[in-house]
């Protein structure tokens, strides 16, 4: 109907006006949910998980501060990281490409992440800028899914690598 029609006359500022203020709007879902599934303070400290890698077991103060871990029993903790790994990319490393299918969830420990998407005369348009604590791809909880954005590492980076058959699974169960 007429909006369809509206959106095919649409500039491209207004296109990426449209864009930014959707994704402002994800934004304060993300950190309404992320409020509202805080731990409180006197739950489970998660600081000593058994089991894991020294390299991990290093980190937990990053990841038992992020969301996505928030309220997990240190077993439910232990059984994910005990699938995990921590891996580094330089300054300028590509950590997936748009397209790709869905394979691993990161949590940044340590860095900066641009999430982009580039255009056909090579341009691109960072969608946003994640640090220490920031998971990504939201995506990872679908099945099948593939990367919406290419992830380049701003500058030297650490992360924490998770399947996303185990994301999805925890997400699914909690």
């Amino acid at each position: 109907g007429d909006s369809a029609d509206e959106l095919k006359k649409a500039s491209p500022e207004a296109w990426f006006d449209l864009i930014s203020t959707k994704m402002d709007m994800l934004q304060q879902v993300v950190l309404y949910f992320a409020d509202n599934l805080a731990v409180a303070a006197d739950g489970p400290n998660c600081r000593v998980v058994p089991r894991l890698p020294a390299e991990i077991q290093a980190r937990l103060g990053v990841i038992c501060d992020s969301p996505l871990f928030a309220g997990l029993s240190e077993q439910a903790l232990g059984e994910i990281l005990s699938q995990g790994r921590i891996v580094s990319h330089p300054r300028g490393a590509v950590i997936f490409l748009h397209g790709e299918p869905v394979e691993r969830f990161y949590l940044v420990l340590q860095g900066w992440v641009k999430l982009l998407k580039g255009n056909a005369e090579g341009e691109e348009s960072v969608f946003e800028v994640l640090t220490t604590g920031d998971g990504f791809p939201d995506t990872v909880i679908f099945k099948d899914a593939i990367y919406p954005v290419t992830a380049q590492a701003v500058e030297a980076v650490e992360l924490l690598s998770l399947p996303a058959s185990v994301v999805r699974e925890r997400v699914k169960n909690d």
